[in-house]
């Protein structure tokens, strides 16, 4: 809006302004698209998964992440054939665009998510916002990343995973079970999953099968994760 607006009252706009003016539409013109960005870091964030950040270039979309992806809204729009394996070459060219860009757009200061209180955060994991696996304190960084498990692939599981969780604050430890061995059975060796198993066996009193929970999280992920540890304290260990 506010390049349209300088436009219009007869200024010239600057370079470096964030955003282009709409004066040429109005007068007729026909112009291509600008190319477009999008974030979402939630999955990271919240999940443990891995970060996607988007470039939209005329007709192309171009999905960075753990798992590349490109396609043309053109022909494609629905999104289902993905460019990116049989046009690699095109993909670099727009993560060094995307890259480029985020780096000229970047603040000064690296920017943190510092945690919230244990009652807050509770209640969040009971809800699905927050997951026991994801960072306390966690860095955002204006650069692309390629780690965690794509976010695309997990709808499903994220969705079974925040009915796990709202079944565990409703304490019923049975269907919490079921939901979160489903999702073990998804994905093996998931941390979630196996903090939800060992807390749904702690509901249910079958201490023994908390504890063999528990010390599968600590041999397969041994930086620990918070939920891991109250869970080491309920159980006494």
């Amino acid at each position: 809006v506010a390049p349209t607006i300088i436009d219009l009252l007869g200024f010239e706009v600057d370079p470096g302004f964030q955003g282009r003016s709409l004066v040429p539409e109005m007068e007729g013109k026909v112009r291509p698209p600008a190319p477009q960005y999008a974030e979402t870091l939630s999955p990271r964030l919240s999940q443990g998964l891995g970060e996607l950040r988007v470039l939209f270039e005329e007709n192309l979309k171009c999905i960075l992440g753990p798992r590349p992806e490109l396609f043309d809204l053109a022909i494609d729009p629905g999104e289902l054939d993905n460019l990116a394996v049989t046009q690699p070459g095109r993909v670099e060219t727009m993560q060094r665009a995307l890259q480029e860009f985020m780096t000229s757009h970047a603040g000064t200061d690296t920017q943190q998510i510092s945690s919230v209180d244990t009652d807050t955060r509770r209640r969040l994991e009971a809800l699905g916002y927050l997951s026991g696996a994801a960072g306390q304190t966690e860095t955002i960084q204006e650069v692309l990343r390629s780690d965690g498990l794509p976010p695309q692939d997990r709808v499903g599981d994220v969705n079974l995973m925040s009915r796990a969780k709202h079944l565990l604050f409703e304490k019923n430890g049975i269907a919490a079970r079921d939901a979160a061995a489903e999702l073990l059975r998804r994905q093996p060796g998931d941390p979630m999953a196996l903090e939800m198993l060992a807390s749904a066996s702690l509901l249910l009193g079958q201490v023994d099968a908390a504890l063999a929970y528990v010390q599968q999280l600590r041999d397969l992920h041994p930086e620990g994760t918070q939920m891991s540890a109250r869970l080491m304290l309920q159980l006494g260990t």
